[in-house]
């Protein structure tokens, strides 16, 4: 009896064992092969298991996740952040032919930075100088949607989008930004993700239509309108205004015209 509890008790102590050594031992295996695939180049995937790792503080796993990130930033063209990630890094930590690798893409991205600094401060300025000097356009950011020479937008509406991704069926609004006179649209611009998706472009409508209305008025003053042709259709002098504002230039001409027309009837 006892020979069988002395043996259900190891049996006890070495799961316990294995359930502590368990997970140190998995975290070493994946360590082990992030470093490998970061030796082949293979920093997106190293960066996958290093991120788990990160999250149970496991050896240095944090500062080779920073390298990681400075080789895929480098890969989309932002030298400026990978240089940031790769200005702290120990390289102490690393093997030595994973230090090696990483000197020489020091001294890369030392050689390229600069150029691409002022690359980039000078794709700034002509970003300014597009929004500040025209209209809103296609890529331009949502939040300088009131810094062209139009000024700031009239109205806004919310528009809702369905979204294209089935697997987190993510709820996606636009915004329509206009820039109006009166009921007139001359400008609109819909924003999605807080970029400028799309434009429509009305400003030769409007000098039409600007122009036509200044005929209008010359004609009214010349003589060439009779506005006592359709008085009798309105019951008051605002309803007669409002639908002949394009003739007058304020709602008191208006009223004037009504009320001789009424002094003549009478």
């Amino acid at each position: 009896m006892r020979k069988v509890l002395k043996i259900e008790l190891i049996i006890v102590v070495v799961v316990i064992i294995i359930a502590i050594l368990h997970p140190v031992v998995s975290n070493n295996i994946k360590y082990s092969k992030a470093e490998k695939l970061m030796e082949k180049g293979n920093y997106s995937e190293a960066n996958d298991i290093l991120f788990d790792l990160e999250l149970d503080e496991f050896r240095e796993s944090e500062k080779l996740r920073e390298i990681c990130n400075a080789h895929i930033l480098y890969g989309r063209g932002e030298i400026d952040m990978a240089k940031y990630y790769m200005s702290n890094v120990n390289l102490n930590i690393l093997s030595k032919k994973q230090r090696r690798i990483e000197k020489e893409f020091i001294e890369q991205i030392d050689s390229e930075v600069d150029d691409y600094v002022e690359e980039k401060d000078k794709e700034k300025r002509k970003y300014e100088n597009k929004v500040k000097n025209g209209v809103p356009f296609v890529g331009m950011y949502e939040k300088d949607i009131d810094n062209t020479k139009l000024g700031t937008h009239t109205s806004v509406e919310n528009q809702y989008l369905n979204s294209q991704n089935k697997k987190y069926k993510k709820i996606v609004y636009a915004k329509n930004y206009y820039f109006k006179d009166g009921d007139f649209i001359i400008f609109s611009a819909k924003c999605v993700n807080g970029m400028v998706t799309w434009v429509t472009d009305n400003r030769e409508k409007y000098d039409e239509y600007l122009k036509a209305k200044k005929n209008a008025n010359k004609n009214y003053h010349s003589g060439s309108y009779n506005p006592y042709d359709s008085m009798d259709d309105y019951d008051d002098p605002e309803d007669y205004y409002y639908d002949n504002m394009d003739e007058y230039d304020d709602y008191g001409d208006a009223e004037d015209d009504w009320d001789d027309y009424m002094d003549e009837k009478d």
